[in-house]
């Protein structure tokens, strides 16, 4: 097998990503294998598109189900022809030059030096070009900088280029100080579950943000959930849910009855049985033309929907479907629930991933020990 080139003449390398068809990632593997018995590198056949597309596919563990979600291989994806449409795009700008646009490959011609002058210019100059009135918040930064060092990473271990790109490049890890403070109060949940149960009544919308505010599920999880899924502990008297998450790592989250009421109040009120007399392969939360809910549309669908409320904090904080999910960690720990079992019920693998949703309550909880209850009491 001759090594392959991928040279276009007048076009360029996102021009010829669009035309190709991508390859599937057991073609990709038999190509390493041949490399691997003809003694040569791991990956002497593969060219750009190949190790992009192997990248997105590839996967550590053996049981796909486990593997990354289509939504986050989208993202992936989307980022990665981003990031490489910005460096060919605005090279003079950013202040690197390709010396060979015809070149068998983009990536082999990046130096380290490249990839911190495009960090600097993504940070402090990209934004505004866009039309931005401000700069990208620190955890759209951390988060896009991630996918890219991960990227680079990968071919440099893999062999594919001879340096480390990331070499260079700032770390844009997020304090817990520069944090957006979306939280809501608890005050600011029951005024919205409050508005849409007795101000005006709008079993959906009600609905979505009782679950996700009662159970902790992701969006992502919620719009998964089956009927089957919701099962009841007779011994318990009590309603769980099976909850497919990152990773499909499975596990249980308490359905409490008034939950379980009104996901049944939702599905009566879009034409749909209720979850005892559904068929079990049937998504919970449906449409009026019984599709299920997809991630970008529940998120979509509730935060315009919240975005119309008259109640002031509305318009001050961002609120997504993730936004209920810090309040389930918040109530729950005000309620006496240790870090732990909140980290287990969100389904986290890091106790510390779990402490970014509880800074602030932890911090006050510290605080009002220095309150001075037994000195002082007559001025304070």
């Amino acid at each position: 097998m001759e090594k392959e080139v991928s040279r276009y003449p007048n076009e360029t390398f996102l021009d010829v990503a669009q035309q190709i068809q991508k390859p599937s990632y057991q073609s990709l593997v038999q190509k390493r294998h041949l490399a691997e018995d003809e003694s040569k590198p791991p990956f002497y056949y593969f060219n750009d598109f190949d190790m992009l597309a192997y990248y997105l596919q590839d996967e550590q563990n053996i049981d796909v189900e486990k593997g990354r979600t289509q939504q986050t291989l989208q993202m992936y994806e989307r980022e990665l022809y981003a990031f490489i449409k910005n460096l060919i795009s605005y090279q003079d700008d950013i202040g690197i030059q390709f010396n060979n646009m015809e070149s068998e490959s983009i990536f082999k011609q990046l130096k380290p030096s490249h990839l911190e002058k495009y960090q600097y210019w993504f940070v402090h100059k990209y934004p505004y070009l866009l039309g931005r009135k401000s700069p990208y918040s620190p955890s759209t930064i951390s988060r896009k900088d991630a996918i890219i060092k991960y990227f680079l990473s990968f071919l440099y271990t893999s062999g594919y280029i001879d340096e480390d790109l990331t070499r260079y490049m700032k770390v844009s890890t997020v304090s817990k100080d520069e944090r957006p403070n979306r939280d809501l109060t608890t005050r600011e949940v029951l005024q919205l579950l409050d508005f849409f149960s007795e101000e005006i009544d709008h079993p959906v919308l009600f609905a979505l943000i009782h679950a996700l505010v009662t159970t902790g599920m992701r969006n992502s999880e919620l719009c998964r959930v089956r009927i089957r899924d919701i099962e009841y502990d007779e011994d318990r008297e009590q309603y769980f849910i099976r909850v497919h998450g990152k990773g499909n790592k499975k596990r249980l989250v308490p359905l409490n009855e008034k939950t379980y009421n009104s996901l049944n109040r939702f599905r009566i009120s879009r034409g749909h049985s209720p979850i005892a007399h559904a068929n079990g392969d049937e998504s919970v939360i449906l449409t009026s033309k019984g599709h299920p809910y997809t991630n970008n549309y529940l998120s979509q669908y509730l935060s315009k929907a919240l975005k119309r409320l008259p109640m002031p904090f509305v318009k001050e904080k961002v609120i997504t479907p993730h936004t209920f999910r810090h309040a389930f960690a918040i109530l729950s720990y005000k309620d006496g629930a240790d870090v732990y079992t909140i980290m287990r019920a969100l389904g986290h693998e890091s106790i510390q991933t779990t402490m970014i949703y509880l800074p602030k309550e932890i911090e006050k909880e510290e605080l009002d020990k220095v309150r001075w209850q037994n000195t002082l009491q007559k001025y304070i």
